[in-house]
């Protein structure tokens, strides 16, 4: 995923680790750590032995996983940066823009075309909508204009 500069989870670097959590009742929660390097990794795996080898025996054994349902990643909302590589020919931004309108997407930003001999190159960042939504408007590109896309388009969440 692409992670906005705003969001905390953008100041972590090098060998650092940090996961985010949102819960429903005390809000959001950032755990940081190292993440990388021989003692780190050691110290890692030598606590789960221990751990283990104290308390293996309390540990539940029969995990229910009835009434479990998964979502289909298609189904989180996220924004998108989608990269179209095209033919470079007049009215290709609104074709591939009107696809996405059609399917109820609202577009955050277009960028220019970078012209590349007979080929555009350009994005299209999205407001928050589903994977399903996206991969709908790339059948419509497809449709509609067959062999236009010189390569299938980009897709990349952005974590907000």
């Amino acid at each position: 995923m692409m992670v906005k500069k705003n969001n905390s989870l953008a100041n972590v670097d090098q060998a650092t680790n940090a996961v985010r959590v949102v819960n429903k009742y005390s809000g959001r929660h950032m755990l940081l750590g190292s993440g990388a390097g021989s003692s780190e990794t050691a110290s890692s795996i030598v606590a789960d032995i221990i751990f283990l080898a104290r308390y293996a025996e309390q540990t539940p054994k029969n995990y229910k996983t009835t009434n479990l349902t998964f979502v289909e990643p298609e189904q989180f909302e996220f924004p998108y940066i989608i990269t179209f590589e095209t033919e470079d020919v007049p009215g290709i931004t609104g074709l591939i823009t009107t696809a996405i309108g059609n399917q109820n997407i609202n577009i955050d930003t277009v960028s220019h075309n970078r012209h590349n001999i007979d080929r555009a190159i350009f994005s299209v960042a999205t407001m928050p909508c589903k994977l399903i939504k996206i991969n709908n408007a790339i059948d419509e590109i497809k449709k509609k204009k067959a062999g236009i896309l010189i390569n299938e388009p980009k897709v990349i969440p952005i974590l907000y």
